[in-house]
């Protein structure tokens, strides 16, 4: 049988409508294809364009999840330790600099925003 040609299953070629299942595919290049059903292990990169189409994507979600999305990056950000207060002045001119006491200036915040067990001040927006 030897004389029939090469025992290698194919080098070259194309294969047409065909399945492959439970296959290992290594060092290729798939491009032109769809995947689905499928599942990402071990991502070594990604390039700047996909990451910008996955972004755009996730831009596209309704606000219930991009909310969920917002609070889960909220939790994971690191707070920053606590500061020395600034000193406050008092002057009968605004200054360009300021330190002290925003509120002086802007008066008192609407609201607080909780942002990882941390409160910000809010304010109205003035039209």
């Amino acid at each position: 049988m030897s004389s029939c040609g090469t025992q290698e299953f194919m080098r070259g070629g194309i294969i047409t409508e065909a399945q492959i299942t439970s296959s290992n595919i290594q060092g290729s290049v798939i491009s032109g294809s769809e995947i689905t059903s499928s599942t990402i292990t071990n991502l070594s990169a990604i390039d700047e364009a996909s990451i910008k189409k996955i972004v755009d994507g996730m831009a596209q979600l309704p606000t219930e999840y991009l909310s969920m999305l917002a609070q889960a990056i909220q939790k994971a950000m690191p707070n920053a330790g606590p500061g020395k207060a600034p000193s406050e002045t008092v002057e009968e001119s605004l200054p360009t600099t300021v330190l002290g006491r925003r509120d002086k200036l802007l008066g008192e915040p609407t609201g607080w925003l909780e942002m990882n067990g941390m409160v910000v001040p809010a304010y109205e927006v003035q039209a």
